[in-house]
């Protein structure tokens, strides 16, 4: 089945090698011993997964899986990026505003609750705006994947953290949640919340369920070049 395939690469596989390269993530060349990469272009250094049953690489812009990196972060820590890319990390809004602003990109988010169940999400047209614009997100339509179609709530949202309040709610989502993301009223999907075995809605979370991993990847969507 393509999805136990893919998030076993994704979530599950321990690398035989990592390789690093100048060249952005679509454009390494893969083989079957090499599932991740390094990759820098200018200024900006991103980790790169290479999913089989995709056949793509990926740009890893986001991944959370033993609660280790704090994400009750400020502002500027959303924006220039915080943890370690072999480990969990936050990519930063500017970097990912710096990659997707060269064209269309999809995004792929992975997940996995706590009782071990997989999920996955396909959506196109996936950029976030410059800061003058607040990182607001801008995301195309769900096409693939048997998670919820969940993030299609936070479309057009800017990005709040607890000292920068730009939701639609007369309170401040970030600060009650504790956590930086694209909020609304409050959120159907904050991946960046307190991560904990609870179904409750100041935790990591997509739709209903509560987290226990979590990767959102990007690429180049060539089918739109």
């Amino acid at each position: 089945m393509w999805l136990t395939g893919l998030t076993a690469v994704i979530l599950g596989v321990k690398l035989s090698q990592t390789i690093y390269s100048d060249e952005p993530c679509h454009a390494i060349e893969v083989s079957e011993t090499v599932t991740e990469s390094q990759s820098t272009i200018g200024s900006v250094s991103t980790f790169c997964r290479y999913v089989q049953n995709d056949n793509n690489t990926w740009t890893i812009i986001h991944r959370r899986f033993d609660g280790t990196l704090n994400f009750t972060r400020t502002w500027e820590d959303y924006r220039d990026g915080f943890g370690d890319l072999q480990g969990e990390y936050w990519l930063g809004l500017e970097k990912i505003h710096q990659l997707t602003q060269t064209g269309p990109h999809k995004l792929m988010v992975v997940l996995k609750d706590y009782d071990d169940v997989r999920m996955w999400a396909l959506y196109d047209k996936f950029r976030v705006l410059s800061e003058v614009d607040q990182y607001e997100l801008e995301v195309g339509q769900f096409s693939a994947g048997d998670a919820e179609d969940s993030l299609k709530e936070h479309n057009a949202m800017k990005f709040s953290t607890p000292d920068r309040d730009n939701d639609m709610w007369s309170g401040n989502c970030a600060e009650l949640y504790e956590s930086g993301w694209w909020f609304k009223n409050c959120h159907a999907v904050n991946l960046n919340g307190i991560y904990q075995d609870e179904t409750e809605y100041d935790k990591m979370m997509w739709g209903k369920k509560s987290l226990k991993e979590a990767q959102m990847m990007i690429r180049v969507d060539e089918s739109s070049q």
